[in-house]
């Protein structure tokens, strides 16, 4: 049988490994871009199927409603239909197809883990592509955001404000938000402060940042190193840790550059109905900027008579893209 490594036991190496991507530019990228930041860079992911075309559709929407001035990426793998790569550029300054990163993981705990995330967490690394400074060169800052969230409020000067590496260093099942929930090694963290190598090496034996939402900038080193550690384990992960295989990645690959992070705040990266989540001393402002659909109940899923306000706002950004180009109704009709 393979033996699992710790992710904490490897050093930093040089690595030479390269991922070599396609880019496809969107066919307005060019008057789009012009009006965004070429320095900084919303960038998402939508693979294996066109599952995610809606909530992709509607991301980028609710960053243009918020007169975003960064620019819009959407990395495709090539198992997206040419149809929906043919929409996503039309909402999106760049559309680029990008090369799985596949590694076999251990076996998650729950059966729920596996209902969850089985069919995709082998992949779920592919989104680290954002670090390959030989495709995301033009832009200092990208922002990894996932595609099942929505934006509420410019958060451009906020986010691409910080230095990067930045991720979400709490969870809202953890204390002091859930009485009984994952011991928190991170206490309450105000927007920004510096989450240092140390305090992320515990985090290994309950949770880590929130993969979602990443603020990172392009470095080839970064993602040859990140390439390596995932190549060096026959099964990727471990099972003390709560966070996602992709999130234990890329706190892995920065802790062994000894590199800290710095904390996005939770209004930044709701979770939908964790609002005892945002009851934060120091931050004065307890409304969601960024809202996330996580887990299986998405808004695509759900009756557009459903009456949660995050959802009702979801489907209001849809409606108005179908309204103005008939040719997405399709996928936010498409039932999976």
């Amino acid at each position: 049988m393979a033996a699992t490594v710790s992710l904490m036991s490897l050093s930093p190496v040089d690595h030479t490994m390269k991922c070599v991507s396609s880019p496809v530019t969107s066919m307005s990228s060019q008057s789009t871009a012009e009006s965004g930041s070429e320095s900084h860079a919303f960038v998402t992911l939508v693979m294996k199927s066109d599952k995610y075309m809606a909530g992709a559709l509607v991301l980028a929407q609710s960053l243009r409603n918020n007169r975003t001035n960064s620019s819009l990426v959407c990395m495709i793998t090539h198992d997206i239909s040419v149809r929906a790569a043919k929409v996503l550029k039309k909402w999106y300054d760049f559309v680029w197809t990008v090369p799985y990163i596949r590694q076999r993981c251990v076996t998650f705990k729950t059966r729920r883990q596996r209902d969850l995330y089985e069919d995709w967490i082998e992949e779920s690394f592919t989104k680290w592509n954002c670090l390959n400074h030989e495709m995301f060169g033009r832009f200092d800052k990208v922002l990894f955001i996932d595609a099942d969230m929505m934006v509420a409020n410019n958060c451009d000067h906020q986010l691409f404000g910080l230095d990067p590496p930045a991720m979400t260093f709490s969870l809202p099942w953890a204390k002091p938000y859930c009485p009984h929930g994952i011991d928190n090694p991170y206490g309450e963290l105000r927007h920004g402060i510096t989450v240092d190598v140390d305090l992320i090496k515990r985090g290994f034996h309950t949770f880590l940042g929130i993969g979602s939402l990443v603020l990172v900038r392009p470095d080839q080193r970064v993602f040859n190193q990140m390439l390596k550690l995932l190549r060096n384990q026959m099964f990727f992960g471990s099972k003390e840790c709560f966070s996602g295989f992709d999130e234990q990645l890329i706190c892995a690959t920065y802790v062994s550059l000894n590199q800290s992070f710095r904390h996005i705040h939770q209004c930044y990266n709701w979770s939908v109905s964790k609002w005892e989540w945002l009851s934060i001393a120091g931050e004065g402002d307890t409304h969601p900027k960024i809202v996330h659909f996580y887990g299986d109940q998405k808004p695509w899923y759900s009756s557009r008579n459903f009456q949660w306000s995050d959802t009702i706002e979801w489907w209001t950004i849809a409606d108005q893209i179908i309204a103005s180009d008939d040719s997405t109704r399709r996928f936010f009709e498409l039932q999976f």
